[in-house]
């Protein structure tokens, strides 16, 4: 039975799934965050010995190298290369998969889908870790990634926890909901980068061992989140008896026809689902925003390195604008529920007006934030980038919620996952890119070192846009019949979305 909201503000809410959801936000952003400057020091450091080992083996006698000497532009070259191919290689497996596995979580349900992919990047960090321990070549870190194909990774967790969320909460609480959620993950990035910058000064692998302690964890609690799919709850309550009477019944030919029609099916639904994104020009817009989106936000994957490189950090200091920017995002993430309630209670804003709206302001303030970082001649004006990104870090929760509201529930899971799909080509272009662009920017110098950050600035002005192309109004009966049915569970068809674009009315 679900829990019911404590409150009459979030009633129709089941909050089993929902605080097992934040839970597990909470565990793999600790994780990741405790742990995200530990592993650029430790592969920085293995990059830099393997340097001074080849031109001048007397730099590392005595049992390394100091963290000041690997600053050079060769290091940070190949250390960029490195950072820049994994987060390219770990996105393939998210753009290949995240379509059918969406398919599979629409069909099959949320759950399987959800343990599935945790599993698979707790095998990719054991991997990533055992290279680092045993001495192999550095490059083959970039192997890690064929454990993801295992539910997808990142790209799929992401879909499938929002979908889940989705699923728990009535469509005027959803970007409430979503904020509380993330909201714990926030808190526990705020305090775990400074962990971590202690426990690097005691050992550099006990925040590594940290973090794959948390990916044990994340695991239990996927396996721990009920299903949410009704459909599929329905299904396997009706057919727990005749299950067991019929296994073993079929023929293979039937079972093979039976495979065959599943197969169909799925192929169907993905593909009507893509061709209502396509022919839709809200949505669309609004999917691909998540692409240039994405970028941005792969590209502060390089902020230690840029931070350490540009002003002479050390990594284990850079890190400490990681907890600054959580405590930050914090407390706007505490305030935007109370701004969501003041907009649809108080002014009466409609759900998916009040989304498009925030969505809008959001992606401005990502672009202001990204051109502060790129020509910040002083630290404090990297800071003041930071605080810019957190009040604008809400797009991607704006978006999904309006987004769901325009489509039949049989298609959120398969709607998310090309959103996903948006995030993981942004990712996959993100990694060689954006590497390429500091490795340029090294032998420029000065200002140039934020060109990753200059070109992350052209592409959020055009996210924004995008969205400012958005015009919502409802639709008639009439111009609902226009759009591809989407089969149903039971293989029945439904319209979908009491919203259109103004122009395509006209």
């Amino acid at each position: 039975m679900a829990v019911q909201a404590p409150t009459s503000g979030l009633a129709g809410v089941q909050w089993r799934p929902v605080l097992l959801i934040s839970l597990m936000f909470a565990v793999v952003g600790f994780g990741f965050s405790v742990s995200v400057a530990a592993q650029l020091r430790l592969l920085e450091d293995i990059i830099c010995t393997a340097y001074y080992e080849k031109n001048s083996p007397i730099t590392t006698q005595g049992g390394g190298v100091h963290e000041n000497i690997c600053k050079m532009t060769e290091i940070q070259e190949v250390l960029a290369q490195v950072l820049g191919w994994q987060s390219f290689f770990e996105n393939v497996p998210g753009l290949l998969l995240a379509m059918p596995y969406g398919v599979v979580a629409d069909k099959y349900g949320r759950k399987v889908v959800l343990v599935a992919s945790m599993i698979g990047m707790f095998l990719s960090s054991i991997w990533v870790l055992f290279v680092c321990w045993s001495g192999l070549p550095i490059r083959l870190i970039w192997l890690s990634n064929l454990f993801v194909c295992i539910g997808g990774g990142g790209t799929v967790t992401m879909a499938i926890s929002m979908t889940i969320i989705a699923d728990a909460t009535p469509e005027t609480q959803r970007s409430r909901v979503t904020f509380y959620c993330e909201a714990m993950s926030i808190a526990a990035a705020m305090v775990a980068p400074a962990i971590g910058a202690i426990l690097m000064e005691v050992d550099v692998w006990i925040p590594l061992l940290i973090q794959l302690a948390c990916s044990a964890i994340a695991v239990m609690i996927a396996i721990s989140t009920p299903e949410t799919q009704s459909s599929v709850c329905k299904v396997r309550k009706s057919t727990n008896i005749s299950v067991e009477q019929n296994t073993g019944t079929k023929s293979l030919p039937a079972r093979s026809r039976q495979a065959k029609s599943v197969l169909v099916s799925l192929v169907r639904h993905s593909a009507s689902t893509a061709s209502f994104v396509v022919h839709d020009r809200n949505i669309m817009f609004i999917v691909l925003s998540f692409l240039f989106n994405e970028f941005g936000r792969q590209s502060l994957t390089f902020l230690l390195q840029y931070v350490s490189k540009r002003y002479g950090w050390s990594v284990a200091n850079a890190s400490y604008l990681l907890s600054l920017r959580g405590a930050a995002q914090l407390g706007f993430v505490l305030i935007l529920p109370i701004l969501d309630i003041f907009l649809v209670e108080r002014l009466k804003i409609a759900a998916q007006a009040k989304d498009l709206m925030l969505a809008r302001i959001s992606v401005v303030l990502l672009t202001a934030s990204f051109a502060a970082i790129a020509f910040s001649g002083k630290v404090w004006l990297v800071v003041i980038g930071l605080a810019l990104y957190t009040l604008g870090n809400g797009f991607g929760t704006f978006a999904r919620s309006l987004v769901s509201s325009l489509v039949h529930p049989d298609m959120i899971g398969t709607l998310y996952t090309s959103i996903s799909v948006m995030d993981a080509i942004g990712a996959l272009l993100a990694g060689p890119l954006v590497a390429n662009a500091f490795k340029f920017g090294l032998h420029l110098g000065g200002m140039w070192l934020g060109m990753p950050y200059m070109l992350s600035t052209v592409l959020l002005a055009s996210c924004s846009v995008l969205l400012f192309g958005v015009r919502l109004r409802v639709m008639s009966e009439d111009e609902v019949d226009e759009y591809t049915p989407v089969l149903s569970q039971e293989g029945q068809a439904h319209e979908s979305t009491p919203y259109r674009d103004d122009d395509e009315a006209s």
